[in-house]
């Protein structure tokens, strides 16, 4: 198992050896590679999720975790698989971080070292990096998911949330519905995002769609800036991810995945931009960055 794991960590990250205590992420991977490697180590018979090459960062780590004589795992919601632990941190309150637009989790790595001697830190990245197309037409129905994923950890509060950039604006909408279910949030921490009640401006599909093709591809908006896509957003999505992949060596997701996460990205662009967020008043601490 160690073997495959390191054959297929050289051949993605184009290294010529990976040692056993190396961490993913300090040798050159990221959020993209990771997802490429989980689909090639299953393709050669290994049964391994995003979670585990996620929470096991060394050859060794996670060739433990996906080994045949490891304890059958224990049942886990869907909603929990979001839910990534990035630190062994101390303390009895652990501090929850959200994905900010792109989806990914890898920006809070510092902040997660930094607190390992103060809590543990767990990450929501979302759905689509787990090939899960969560469909949802208002930033309620995305935060109640992710309320699910946090009350598997935690079933009750007071809880510590925070997020960067659209992250926070998640962050908020959970800290919402914690509140309106009788529990306390104790800390709200917001990485250069709007406050809550903040109106956004509409945009149409186009806009969004072009939004969500950037985190996939950063060239991309420019070339398509004139192109004429279909009117159906079905269609476009298929359109611009087909253009994402004809882009040379942009893209290390497939054309299925493309969709996934271009889709998640204009119902988030949607449902942030067609109502207005609910004030927020909470009990515990609210600090802006």
């Amino acid at each position: 198992v160690q073997q495959t794991i390191a054959t297929v960590w050289c051949e993605y990250l184009k290294i010529a050896e990976a040692g056993l205590d190396d961490e993913f992420f300090d040798i050159g991977g990221d959020s993209l590679d990771l997802m490429s490697v989980v689909a090639e180590l299953k393709r050669r018979g290994l049964e391994v999720t995003v979670r585990q090459a996620l929470e096991n960062k060394t050859i060794r780590e996670l060739a433990a975790a996906i080994a045949p004589a490891a304890a059958p795992a224990t049942p886990v919601s869907l909603a929990a698989e979001y839910l990534v632990r990035l630190n062994d941190g101390a303390g009895s309150t652990p501090l929850f971080v959200v994905h900010p637009f792109g989806g990914k989790i890898d920006c809070y790595a510092g902040l997660a070292a930094g607190l390992n001697d103060v809590c543990t830190v767990y990450g929501l990245q979302a759905p689509f990096n787990f090939n899960h197309d969560l469909r949802f037409d208002t930033l309620e129905q995305l935060a109640t998911t992710y309320v699910e994923a946090i009350r598997y950890v935690q079933a009750e509060g007071p809880y510590h949330l925070a997020g960067w950039s659209a992250g926070g604006t998640i962050a908020c909408e959970i800290a919402r519905l914690l509140e309106e279910r009788g529990e306390s949030v104790d800390y709200l921490g917001l990485f250069d995002a709007p406050p809550p009640g903040l109106l956004v401006e509409t945009q149409s599909d186009r806009e969004y769609l072009l939004t969500s093709a950037r985190y996939a591809d950063a060239a991309i908006r420019t070339k398509i800036a004139d192109v004429v896509l279909p009117d159906e957003l079905e269609a476009s999505l298929k359109a611009v991810a087909g253009l994402i992949i004809e882009d040379e060596g942009q893209s290390r997701l497939t054309r299925g995945e493309l969709e996934t996460a271009l889709r998640f990205g204009v119902n988030f662009c949607r449902s942030h931009g067609t109502s207005r967020q609910a004030r927020l008043t909470l009990r515990g601490t609210t600090t802006l960055y």
